[in-house]
């Protein structure tokens, strides 16, 4: 909190005593950009001034030209979440070796690595200790996530919001500075094998500053400020789903290895040093991507209330807070069955009949992350040819729901490798409800759009996190798999409300027709 208030107060005096600086950087912005887009036909309403997307000529002119350090912000979207996916992956089976070999030290359920040795037999000691251990472990990261969590949901408000002021770059950079804390003091915890109460302060630190929901929120909002609301907005949003794609890919092999070849400290030192050239590079190289000219004249406060306006009024004589709130319950769903299948998965592939190392875990997870990702989000320009936007969102949750299912019902490797050919598609809901809902938004409230789906997503982590873990702990002893199906039933719930939203929205639509 104290944190918070000094961000407000070092923003109130940049505001109020440097708006010369400011006028400096407008005239800069004049002489050395021009619009990205080439002329389109547009067309205007004439009681607003608004066009038809949601632009006014002035600022559709103001739209930046792209630059080649435009282009870092997706390695550094890719590197961001590689840090993310990595750190975690290496701290939760720290955990689950520290844990392990703290409370049974003697046991023959680890190894010297602390993979776990598989024995399917229920009553011998090793199964029971080893089920102990998965409960000790999933407890742990529930309050893990609420550390990181819960500082975020506020921080993500603040910041988002204040991007519409005051640039993403800032905030882009206060966030990796937080990330980067966390992995050093992380590792030097592992290497002085302290208690690991301490990690949840460290796990804070990058909640205090957002975390990876802010940085990605500010990577759309980046992208809206360079593109137009047409169908390249849903492309461009594509492209940093991809970003985080390939940061996904590349955590899941090279933890693996690491961790098998290095141990967990070096691990750590090793996304640490990633961390701090990510940072380096960003501060140095990555252009603003909001000019001073387009950026929002509210006061604070209402520009922390702007990312809740959306759902408590209509914004706009088309009555579009019911779409608001349809779209943003979906997604509500959509994150809590994709954040919970990530915080469950590992311990999941831990545990009998699978009894993984971190080689395969890291490879599974590299392989899931390439098909669904890459190969699976980099079909959406094909889809777009001969699917609508809504088509695509339905096709994404049946992919979901039917690879659900299958992981929950797994009882060998062959049948847990088939669970991401099954999902290809599950991924590409989220860049198409983005797209949609930042279409119906104004340029200068992109980054309260966006600042409102982070609080969303950390919400909806700290609530997955702890759903998702209380249900696997109270079943792994009976049906492990049980709580893919929660997963899938959210999936369930998703689809109902886009059907709803598709149907409604067409109904309006005639009506409007009709009327006029």
């Amino acid at each position: 909190m104290d944190g918070i208030l000094l961000l407000l107060l070092v923003l109130f005096f940049y505001d109020n005593r440097f708006t010369s600086v400011d006028q400096v950087l407008d005239k800069m912005d004049e002489d050395d950009e021009s619009p990205l887009l080439p002329p389109q036909q547009y067309i205007v309403n004439t009681d607003s001034g608004v066009e038809a997307n949601g632009e006014t000529k002035s600022e559709r002119t103001c739209k930046s030209s792209l630059r080649w350090g435009h282009y870092l912000m997706g390695p550094c979207l890719t590197i961001h979440l590689y840090s993310f996916l990595y750190s975690n992956m290496v701290i939760e089976q720290y955990v689950y070796s520290y844990l392990g070999k703290q409370k049974y030290p003697d046991s023959s359920f680890l190894n010297n690595n602390g993979d776990s040795q598989c024995n399917t037999n229920k009553t011998s000691q090793a199964y029971i200790e080893r089920t102990d251990v998965q409960k000790m472990t999933s407890d742990w990261l529930i309050l893990s996530s609420l550390f990181a969590c819960m500082p975020a949901i506020l921080t993500d408000v603040v910041m988002g919001s204040f991007s519409d002021r005051y640039g993403r770059k800032l905030f882009v950079i206060i966030s990796l500075i937080g990330t980067f804390l966390k992995t050093v003091l992380i590792a030097m915890g592992m290497s002085t094998a302290i208690s690991l109460n301490y990690f949840f302060l460290f796990v804070g630190i990058e909640g205090l500053t957002g975390g990876w929901c802010l940085v990605l929120s500010l990577g759309y909002a980046y992208v809206s400020d360079l593109s137009s609301t047409d169908k390249t907005r849903t492309f461009g949003f594509t492209l940093v789903e991809i970003s985080v794609g390939f940061g996904l890919v590349f955590s899941g092999v090279t933890s693996g290895y690491l961790i098998k070849d290095v141990g967990f400290v070096y691990s750590m030192i090793v996304i640490s040093t990633l961390n701090a050239l990510n940072l380096i590079t960003v501060l140095l190289f990555l252009p603003e991507s909001l000019q001073h000219s387009m950026r929002s004249t509210t006061n604070i406060l209402n520009l922390m209330k702007n990312a809740f306006t959306f759902y408590t009024h209509d914004t706009s004589s088309e009555g579009k807070r019911w779409k608001y709130i349809v779209l943003s319950l979906g997604y509500v769903a959509y994150t809590m069955s994709i954040v919970g299948r990530q915080s469950v998965e590992e311990l999941y592939q831990l545990n009998v009949p699978f009894c993984w190392n971190s080689i395969l875990i890291g490879w599974y997870s590299s392989i899931n992350d390439v098909v669904r990702n890459v190969i699976g989000l980099s079909s959406i320009k094909l889809f777009q040819r001969c699917l609508p936007d809504e088509i695509i969102v339905i096709v994404s949750v049946m992919s979901s729901i039917v690879s659900y299912v299958t992981e929950a019902l797994a009882v060998n490797d062959v049948m847990l490798m088939f669970v991401p050919i099954l999902g290809i598609f599950c991924y590409l809901c989220s860049p198409v409800i983005r797209s949609i809902l930042s279409k119906m938004t104004p340029p200068d409230r992109q980054g309260a759009l966006f600042s409102g789906t982070a609080v969303i997503q950390s919400v909806c982590t700290v609530a997955a996190e702890v759903s998702s873990k209380s249900i696997y702990t109270a079943t792994v002893s009976s049906f492990r798999g049980f709580v893919f199906l929660e997963f899938g039933g959210y999936s369930v719930i998703m689809l109902i409300l886009f059907i709803c939203f598709m149907v409604v929205s067409k109904m309006t639509t005639k009506g409007n027709i009709t009327t006029n």
